[in-house]
């Protein structure tokens, strides 16, 4: 309680000090400097102006602006006038911006969770995701740091929804979609609505059942999603086409209860075409033992080996 009442004191000193006539290029430098060594600074500041609306603060203003030294008495009767003319004045002053709240959402491997956002939107996130969420009045805005999330945006024109994911940016105003990351590859699916997608300077727009890949090399052709496609990884289905087996046994640890690993790195870049439920993964093994001779087995620790 002591460390935010010296704060708001911090933050009525500044603004006395700022609009008194008397500040120096050095203290203005100090004043920025001090909004920036905390984000409650910058909320106390506000707050003082707000406060400065209402014409019952002029006085405590006043009070303070009678603390600072001035040369000579009618120094100090100019400042009594400003002191007087404060609420009006703060009329014109421009508010420092608040960044918006950042919110932190996370699955553990193998779990997956939904989040209900303030704006009415839902998140799904899948096993061993994480997203940063910032709502504000003017934009919202998501960044996708690992794994897989399905967005259920709420419409709102005034403010659109943008999910940052790697390099890319997907940009909508209220609709079902999914986003999943395999590797440097991210798959942006749409279920209903319309949904902007950006690389650099390319743009791609995809509307109801439609997909779109996005690579190092850039946005691949618009695909068709057939049925029971839409983020199938919600009921541990998953689909792998010409992926490296690398990036599938990550997605596979991600969701399951069990380790995959490969004994030799040479194994890592070898490409497959797969799909299966997790329910069936000694099946898909088996099949990738007659398709790929990758042999498996399973060690003492539970931790399950491919090899040649």
């Amino acid at each position: 309680m002591k460390i935010h009442n010296d704060i708001q004191q911090q933050a009525r000193h500044w603004l006395v000090v700022l609009h008194s006539g008397q500040a120096s290029a050095q203290q203005w430098q100090q004043f920025k400097a001090w909004l920036q060594q905390d984000s409650r600074h910058q909320q106390s500041y506000r707050d003082a102006e707000l406060l400065w609306r209402q014409s019952t603060y002029t006085e405590t203003v006043a009070e303070q602006v009678a603390t600072l030294p001035t040369s000579t008495p009618k120094r100090r009767q100019a400042l009594w006038w400003l002191a007087a003319c404060v609420a009006l004045l703060a009329l014109l002053l421009p508010f420092v911006p608040t960044p918006p709240e950042k919110q932190m959402f996370s699955t553990a491997r193998g779990q997956i969770q939904t989040f209900r956002l303030e704006d009415g939107s839902s998140l799904t996130l899948g096993g061993d995701s994480m997203a940063e969420v910032s709502l504000s009045k003017h934009a919202r805005q998501v960044v996708l740091k690992k794994g897989d999330g399905v967005f259920d945006v709420a419409p709102d024109p005034q403010r659109p929804f943008v999910v940052a994911v790697r390099h890319n940016q997907i940009r909508v105003l209220g609709t079902l979609f999914d986003v999943q990351q395999t590797g440097e590859r991210v798959q942006v699916s749409v279920a209903h609505g319309r949904v902007e997608v950006s690389q650099n300077n390319q743009t791609q727009l995809l509307t109801d059942n439609q997909a779109v890949v996005l690579a190092p090399q850039g946005i691949s052709a618009v695909t068709a999603l057939g049925a029971g496609q839409f983020a199938n990884w919600r009921q541990h289905r998953f689909n792998f086409e010409d992926s490296t087996l690398q990036d599938v046994i990550s997605v596979i640890n991600r969701y399951g209860k069990v380790n995959l690993k490969l004994s030799h790195p040479s194994l890592a870049t070898q490409r497959l075409t797969a799909a299966f439920r997790l329910d069936q993964l000694e099946q898909m093994l088996d099949a990738l033992q007659l398709s790929h001779n990758i042999h498996w087995h399973q060690d003492p620790q539970g931790v399950i080996w491919l090899s040649i």
